[in-house]
């Protein structure tokens, strides 16, 4: 899935709920989340063991992406501790929520 994903420019929805994805995995398609231009929906919700690790790996690497893109952000039971609430804080402060609608 990492190759496929890291080479993606266009997608614009990726739904990967109980996909089983821990922190490891997640720093995998961590050049995704920056280079994709056309993302807008998130959603990694019931990958408990993400935890803040996998968390501020995604909202870093959308904060170092695009600005203003994503309009889905869905974390539901990803196992979020203080590290990913204040992670997720500063995608929003650094400008990644402008365009956020839904934040789960």
């Amino acid at each position: 899935l990492a190759p496929f994903l890291n080479s993606n420019r266009t997608l614009r929805s990726l739904d990967l709920t109980g996909a089983t994805f821990d922190a490891d995995a997640i720093r995998r398609v961590q050049h995704f989340f920056k280079s994709n231009s056309s993302l807008e929906v998130v959603v990694l919700g019931e990958n408990s063991s993400m935890g803040d690790k996998g968390v501020v790996a995604v909202t870093s690497a959308l904060e170092a992406g695009e600005r203003g893109r994503i309009r889905v952000l869905a974390l539901e039971s990803c196992g979020l501790g203080h590290m990913s609430t204040s992670s997720i804080t500063n995608f929003m402060i650094e400008g990644g929520g402008e365009s956020l609608r839904i934040l789960e």
